[in-house]
């Protein structure tokens, strides 16, 4: 899995808005987060476009999220930014590419990996993340509370 810096730098602006409830333009929001500013402007451009983003004109204007930062997932704004989880599973194999043998059942593994990407990044929304409470799975994953997968032994 790639992130590109076009996703990065999307889903850290998009964040930067979450926190500043307020519209801001494409040079405060490339400051704020140490982004280059042309491209940074090319990818609110696409945010723009994509519905996640609001822009308005003027010296009170700027960009603004077009829905609440609870409503917006990271997921969502990441597919915007062209990101895409690329389906690793036996379907986009060769016929004669295909694992077999041993290994017949390790599509099982990468469709698994899929899922469990899209359940994350769908799953935490921008509010999440510019206040830090993340649902309480995330929560058990990143405090290790409790185990959320088997351990490697079992």
């Amino acid at each position: 899995m790639l992130i590109t810096a076009k996703v990065n730098y999307g889903i850290r602006a998009v964040l930067e808005l979450a926190a500043l409830g307020k519209p801001a333009n494409s040079d405060a929001l490339a400051s704020a987060q140490g982004l280059p500013p042309g491209f940074l402007s090319a990818i609110l451009g696409d945010l723009r476009r994509a519905g996640i983003l609001v822009s308005q004109r003027g010296a009170e204007g700027g960009f603004s999220l077009a829905r609440l930062p609870s409503d917006i997932t990271v997921g969502e704004v990441a597919r915007a930014l062209d990101f895409t989880m690329t389906d690793v599973g036996g379907r986009l194999h060769l016929k004669e590419a295909a694992p077999q043998g041993a290994s017949r059942y390790l599509d099982d593994v990468w469709v698994a990996m899929q899922w469990s990407l899209r359940e994350v990044l769908d799953g935490v929304t921008l509010e999440h993340v510019v206040s830090g409470q993340f649902p309480a799975w995330m929560n058990r994953i990143l405090v290790a509370q409790e185990p959320v997968l088997p351990s490697a032994g079992a």
